[in-house]
């Protein structure tokens, strides 16, 4: 299996476990990664969640449609995000 050799908060490239930019272990860099993927996920799951109360405001927008665009975009990239998440490394018993 090939290393990773970028870290995954700042994407400057890496030699060692440890980024010499930012300083974070590959484990730190990906809970870094991590929590800014649900902080991004969870801004456009509230976003279009209350779409459908503030288009009320303007009644003209075809409300089917995006939500269906707004719900196929959001299991888009929650699948992303699982296929990006690296595998878990093996114990050495194991």
């Amino acid at each position: 299996m090939k290393a990773m050799t970028r870290c995954l908060d700042c994407g400057a490239e890496r030699i060692a476990d440890q980024c010499p930019s930012c300083g974070l272990t590959s484990a730190a860099a990906e809970v870094m990664f991590r929590r800014r993927l649900l902080k991004r996920t969870a801004v456009f799951l509230a976003g279009s969640l209350a779409f459908p109360y503030v288009s009320q405001i303007y009644p003209p927008l075809d409300l089917d449609l995006m939500l269906v665009f707004y719900g196929l975009l959001f299991f888009i990239a929650l699948t992303i995000a699982v296929v990006l998440r690296p595998p878990r490394a093996q114990s050495p018993g194991a």
